[in-house]
């Protein structure tokens, strides 16, 4: 590992700088509560992993996808319209509905893990998939308040502004 203060530290502060910026992480949407949160402790324990495995030379991805083909999809279900959970799910349930014939196939997914594993250079966090680098592009850019805000939108609006956000790059 090369240490030091040359153009590739000043190329790792930057992109440490950059995943700050991104952080995103595990957006958190309504309907999904069990799923976030144990991606979200997935995510934390692979942080500390990184940092307590680097001076071994371990190095940890975090993948960040967007909706893809999975069986997981066919198993969610769906609360009818007077549930009171209804009005809380409706635009998780738009954003996904959206996605059509958008949404990452499981190999581009593998793809990416193993192009990762190949690459030395590669972040700590890598956002792939359908829809991910725009919804958490969207998230990093409103604050706490604005994001919970705009979970209550009409879903056209929700998904709109979703689809309309700056994407943050992806890999």
């Amino acid at each position: 590992m090369h240490e030091g203060r040359g153009p590739r530290h000043a190329s790792s502060r930057w992109r440490l700088r950059r995943q700050r910026q991104q952080r995103g992480g595990a957006v958190a949407m309504p309907g999904t509560s069990a799923y976030s949160s144990t991606k979200a402790a997935l995510e934390s324990a692979s942080e500390i992993l990184a940092i307590e495995g680097r001076q071994h030379g371990i190095r940890v991805v975090v993948v960040e996808t967007g909706a893809t083909m999975t069986a997981m999809g066919a198993k969610i279900e769906v609360p009818s319209r007077e549930s009171p959970y209804w009005s809380s799910m409706r635009n998780t349930l738009a954003f996904l509905g959206s996605r059509g014939d958008r949404v990452s196939q499981p190999d581009d997914i593998a793809q990416a893990i193993a192009r990762s594993v190949r690459d030395p250079a590669c972040p700590l966090r890598i956002v792939v998939g359908s829809g991910a680098p725009e919804l958490l592009g969207l998230r990093a850019r409103l604050t706490d308040d604005e994001w919970t805000a705009m979970a209550n939108l009409p879903s056209r609006e929700f998904v709109a502004a979703v689809e309309a956000a700056e994407p943050v790059p992806g890999y």
